[in-house]
């Protein structure tokens, strides 16, 4: 029973190495105004006498940076194979 134990937590030990992968995202904002105003000045005998446009544009940037962690398990390519162990080789300490 203690072997059986043993093997599995050697099995669990070599297959506990994990890759992280990161992946980023980039998302831009933007966010464009325009204000136009028009005044018309009147004159001395009630007539439009001159026209004033004015235009104010603002323009805001934002940007986000979204980071997504993946975790891969990675196989060990050299271990052994079940049955390539042998319950003499776990008591003596070795495998090979």
């Amino acid at each position: 029973m203690g072997l059986l134990a043993l093997r599995c937590y050697l099995q669990k030990k070599k297959n506990k190495t994990t890759l992280i992968e990161v992946e980023e995202t980039e998302v831009k904002h933007v966010d464009e105004n325009k204000r136009v105003k028009e005044n018309i000045v009147k004159g001395p005998h009630g007539r439009p006498e001159s026209v004033v446009v004015s235009v104010e544009g603002d323009c805001h940037v934002d940007d986000d940076i979204f980071r997504k962690k993946k975790e891969l398990k990675a196989q060990n390519v050299h271990a052994k194979t079940l049955g390539e162990i042998t319950p003499s080789a776990l008591e003596a300490g070795h495998s090979s």
